[in-house]
């Protein structure tokens, strides 16, 4: 079965949507892109959900134009200004030993988001930072990996601003689009980066954009 994926970007000065085909191998192949002028967000904010909406089903539409695909959900950005981070940890000891596999990880990434959030606080994300398996520490893949104690988890807890998510959610119920996910802009932006020794050196990153500058430090 052909498995698709798209993902909207929403910026000041107007929209873009890419679309990609999963293959075999798991990679993510682009084959489709549209952009689309949206001055809908003023200072961050969604200034008008009608317009938006409209922008959504006419950048959909351009996407079915090109490719046929007819897009019915797509994971969406969030600006960093609407998001924030907070670091918890997660630890499982009570199991005799074994080996790390996908549902232990998930049940770990489910303690970890176990964290008490604000009423202005959405829950969009939780992202793996390391893992330490018995006494070995910075583990960033563990599957596989046998354990004789413990393993454990941190993780950077995603939110984002409620009220923004509300508004987003208006527009996309007005399109008549689901959405899959949310996309925080300071965490993709993080991928462009090079891999640096921990502790060694940081980076600030600026984006610049048709209305807005964004400044991240990592």
């Amino acid at each position: 079965m052909i498995k698709y994926v798209s993902v909207l970007d929403i910026g000041t000065t107007g929209i873009r949507m890419l679309v990609g085909k999963i293959g075999e191998d798991g990679a993510c192949h682009i084959v489709a892109k549209a952009a689309l002028n949206c001055k809908c967000i003023k200072k961050y904010n969604i200034a008008n959900e009608d317009e938006l909406a409209a922008a959504i089903v006419k950048i959909t539409k351009r996407i079915e134009e090109q490719t046929e695909i007819i897009v019915k959900s797509t994971y969406v950005s969030i600006p960093s200004p609407y998001t924030g981070y907070v670091r918890n940890t997660a630890i499982i000891s009570d199991r005799q030993p074994g080996t790390v596999d996908c549902d232990l990880i998930s049940e770990l990434l489910d303690m970890a988001s176990d964290t008490e959030l604000y009423e202005n606080e959405f829950l969009i994300d939780v992202i793996p930072c390391k893992y330490v398996i018995d006494n070995v520490t910075n583990v960033h893949d563990p599957i596989g990996m046998d354990y004789q104690e413990s393993v454990r988890i941190e993780a950077d807890i995603v939110t984002a601003n409620v009220d923004y998510i509300n508004s987003l959610q208006r527009c996309f119920a007005t399109a008549g689009i689901d959405i899959d996910g949310y996309i925080p802009l300071s965490a993709a932006m993080k991928n462009m980066l090079p891999e640096y020794a921990p502790g060694k050196k940081s980076t600030l990153l600026i984006s610049m954009g048709g209305g807005e500058t964004d400044f991240i430090v990592y």
